[in-house]
C-alpha cells in the first residue's frame, strides 16, 4: 500500500473508464479502494490516505438512466391487485398473499419499500383503521424511518380487508418475513426477483422498479385530485421544502378527511 501513488490511482481511474461502465458501478469500486486506505491509515500501515478528498465523478463514465418519473398506470395497478393467479407457478401461488399485500400497501399509501418491509401487524389499529409507520430497513438494518419521524396513516376499507385476510395466514408479527428466518428481508432484491417480477411478466406489465409503487401512488393520487397535504403525509415528506410550502398554505388534514380522499382513489 505504501508503494501506491496518486499517479497509480489516476492510471487506475483511466483504465476503469475504458471498461465502458456506469458511474454508479465505478462509485462502488472507488468506495472499496477508499475503505482499504481508510483501514490502512487507521491501523498505522500508511501515514496518508491518497484517496482522501479525491473526486469520484468523471465524464468518462456513463450515467445510468433511471425510472424516477415512471409509474404504473391505473389499469396496470388494477391488473396486479385483481389478478386471479390462473396458470401461475406453485411458487407464485405460495407467495400470493405476500405479493398482493405488498403491492396494495405500496400503491395505496405510497410507503417506501423499506417501510413496507419493516411493517408489523401490531402496527395496525384494527379498531381505528390506522397503521403506524415507525421503522424502515436501510442497508440491511432495521431502524427508524428515513426522516426519523413516526406517522399514523388511515387504512381504506379495501386495504384493511386485504390485510385482515393476509393476517389469517401470517406466520409471525412481521408482515413480510423471510419464511426461513421469520425476519424481514434485508434486501428487496429477493422480493423483486421471486415475487414481483414473476407477477409482472405473467401479466405482461413492464418492470419499472419496486420503488415505483410509491411514485405510482403519488401520481395517481394527484391525477385524481387528492390534496397535496394528504399525499405528503402518506409519503412522509413533511420535512421537504416543497411539502412544507403546501402544508402551510393548505393547512392540516385530519384522519377522516384523509381516509375519505384515499377511499376515492380506490372507488
Amino acid at each position: 500500500l505504501i508503494d501506491v501513488t496518486v499517479k497509480d490511482v489516476k492510471a487506475w481511474i483511466v483504465e476503469q473508464g475504458k471498461l465502458d461502465i456506469f458511474q454508479s458501478t465505478f462509485n462502488k469500486r472507488f468506495y472499496v479502494v477508499k475503505r482499504i486506505f481508510d483501514y490502512a491509515l487507521d491501523e498505522g500501515y500508511t501515514t496518508v490516505n491518497i484517496m482522501q478528498n479525491r473526486k469520484k465523478s468523471y465524464p468518462i463514465f456513463h450515467k445510468r438512466k433511471t425510472n424516477d418519473d415512471a409509474f404504473y398506470t391505473q389499469e396496470q395497478v388494477d391488473l396486479m391487485l385483481n389478478d386471479s393467479y390462473d396458470g401461475c407457478s406453485e411458487n407464485e401461488l405460495q407467495n400470493y398473499n405476500f405479493t398482493q399485500s405488498f403491492i396494495a400497501i405500496g400503491t395505496g399509501l405510497g410507503l417506501r419499500s423499506g417501510e413496507i418491509s419493516a411493517a408489523r401487524f401490531s402496527d395496525i389499529s384494527w379498531d381505528d383503521s390506522t397503521i403506524t409507520i415507525q421503522r424502515s430497513i436501510t442497508k440491511g438494518l432495521i431502524g427508524s424511518t428515513k426522516t426519523g419521524k413516526v406517522r399514523v396513516l388511515p387504512l381504506t376499507k379495501d386495504l384493511k380487508e386485504r390485510l385482515l385476510k393476509y393476517k389469517e395466514s401470517a406466520i409471525c408479527d412481521w408482515m413480510f418475513p423471510n419464511p426461513r428466518t421469520l425476519r424481514p428481508y434485508t434486501d428487496t432484491r429477493t422480493i423483486v426477483d421471486h415475487k414481483f417480477k414473476p407477477l409482472l411478466k405473467r401479466l405482461n406489465i413492464p418492470y419499472l422498479g419496486l420503488y415505483q409503487l410509491r411514485h405510482t401512488f403519488t401520481t395517481l393520487s394527484m391525477l385524481k385530485g387528492a390534496k397535496l397535504t394528504t399525499i405528503s403525509k402518506c409519503l412522509g415528506h413533511s420535512g421537504t421544502e416543497v411539502t412544507q410550502r403546501y402544508y402551510v398554505r393548505l393547512g392540516n388534514t385530519n384522519q377522516d378527511d384523509m381516509r375519505a380522499e384515499l377511499e376515492n382513489l380506490t372507488a
